[in-house]
């Protein structure tokens, strides 16, 4: 069984917030090609339907977009978009790699890693908070469990949507 570290102070890292109009509801084939979300790991999990939540490291440059109820909307990096809840992306299994599928984002929130709990392990693709856990310590490194992290909530897309 995995070993749950202890869970540390908060990091002085924390991502800004900005409230932000005009967000396109649609993405054109062009921007999905451009903004792809990579799962190195884990597409085959989305493909059978096992998987519906990522959780992804909160990078500096990285800030939410909110909407006027504080809700996150996006995610922005450098003043970019890289995420909008409603907008479809393209599943790659890696960089430079042909899209498997599409995702539609259907949620974005923040939360510590160590927060995650069975309910969010089955929505990552595994059987438990210990798996899970255990999975991100294989891709990230032993010292990943201090750190606030993006939650992205999606479903797959049929391939006419």
């Amino acid at each position: 069984m995995h070993q749950t570290p202890a869970r540390a102070a908060p990091t002085p890292f924390a991502p800004t917030s900005r409230f932000v109009d005009n967000i396109p509801n649609q993405i054109t084939h062009r921007e999905r090609l451009q903004n792809p979300m990579i799962f190195q790991y884990t597409y085959e999990k989305i493909l059978r339907g096992e998987k519906t939540q990522t959780r992804r490291r909160i990078r500096e440059g990285d800030e939410a977009i909110r909407d006027d109820f504080d809700h996150i909307t996006g995610v922005a990096h450098n003043g970019r978009a890289k995420w909008v809840v409603g907008k479809a992306y393209a599943v790659q299994p890696g960089r430079n790699l042909a899209a498997v599928g599409r995702i539609q984002i259907t949620a974005i929130d923040i939360e510590h890693i160590l927060d995650a709990t069975d309910g969010d392990a089955v929505a990552e693709g595994y059987s438990n908070r210990d798996e899970f856990l255990a999975a991100w310590e294989t891709i990230h490194g032993p010292n990943a469990f201090d750190e606030y992290i993006w939650v992205v909530t999606f479903h797959l897309m049929a391939p006419e949507e």
